[in-house]
């Protein structure tokens, strides 16, 4: 009778315990798998790579300005805080892409070192208004967009100090700076320190325009300059040169004019005095494909 009682209780406990690790069995599945809560992910273990990398880039509204400055950081942690495995992680740093994790310790987004939420950038008429450093992706998206702000006679060392001043006042990540360097593009600073177009250097759109037309641009000349030199040259029709500091150029008020025929004029200044020079490129006759060249030591 023992024995019987004993065996009883042995396949009763058997049954209990088959029970509760199917329901085990079947919460953990659940809980293993990846799910989208809104915009986030949970995930109760450590997040494999496969996942990590599905993520990547999806879901920029997460992406955090100030983490492209330490982005290694949020892998670390990560990392060690197993939210994560070691090959989401060597991939993260080999890729690029960081994992923003939220107050419960999850990726909430995988986001690329230098991404900002689009909604950070407005546009505001023709210049940009960024309310934290700008990425190569905006940066590149700006190159060559807003020609009308690029400033003749930039060359390829005052660039460079341009863009040194963008980095060194946090205007512009590590990433675009390199960028700009080896693609031959600086930014346009504006006096709130925000970048008001990206320039290639030397750049002017080729000038077309119709008789009596005209064409304004500025040049900024620094201190202790010996010479100041701006010539037009093309070989389709009759442009001239009116050169002026400080004011518009007119045909009538300007330092210096050049009204050759044909569309090859020049205008040499030595000593100029520094600051804004203003350049007018008027249609004495229609033209077309004419450059604008300056150039100052």
């Amino acid at each position: 009778m023992f024995k019987i009682k004993k065996l009883a209780t042995t396949l009763i406990g058997l049954f209990c315990s088959a029970a509760f690790m199917a329901n085990a069995n079947e919460y953990v599945n659940e809980n293993i798998s990846t799910e989208y809560n809104n915009d986030e992910v949970s995930i109760t273990g450590p997040m494999n790579v496969s996942t990590y990398q599905s993520l990547a880039g999806r879901d920029q509204r997460r992406c955090m300005g100030g983490a492209i400055i330490f982005p290694k950081r949020y892998l670390d942690y990560a990392l060690s805080q197993n939210i994560i495995t070691r090959g989401a992680y060597n991939w993260g740093i080999n890729e690029g892409f960081y994992p923003v994790i939220d107050r419960n310790d999850r990726v909430g987004a995988v986001c690329a070192f230098d991404a900002f939420p689009p909604l950070s950038i407005e546009y505001n008429n023709d210049e940009v208004s960024i309310n934290a450093i700008m990425d190569l992706s905006v940066f590149k998206a700006k190159a060559g967009k807003d020609t009308q702000r690029c400033i003749a006679g930039i060359g390829k060392t005052r660039a460079n100090q341009e863009l040194d001043y963008a980095l060194s006042k946090n205007i512009i990540t590590s990433r675009a700076y390199d960028w700009g360097l080896s693609n031959g593009f600086y930014p346009v600073i504006d006096r709130n320190d925000r970048v008001a177009a990206v320039c290639a250097f030397d750049e002017f759109p080729p000038l077309s325009g119709d008789t009596g037309s005209e064409q304004h641009f500025k040049l900024y000349v620094p201190s202790g300059q010996n010479s100041l030199k701006i010539s037009i040259l093309g070989n389709n029709g009759d442009a001239d040169l009116y050169i002026k500091h400080g004011n518009r150029a007119q045909q009538n008020s300007y330092d210096c004019a050049s009204e050759d025929v044909g569309s090859n004029d020049s205008c040499q200044i030595n000593n100029p005095v520094s600051g804004t020079w203003h350049i007018l490129v008027y249609g004495y006759h229609t033209f077309s494909d004419v450059k604008l060249i300056s150039k100052f030591d």
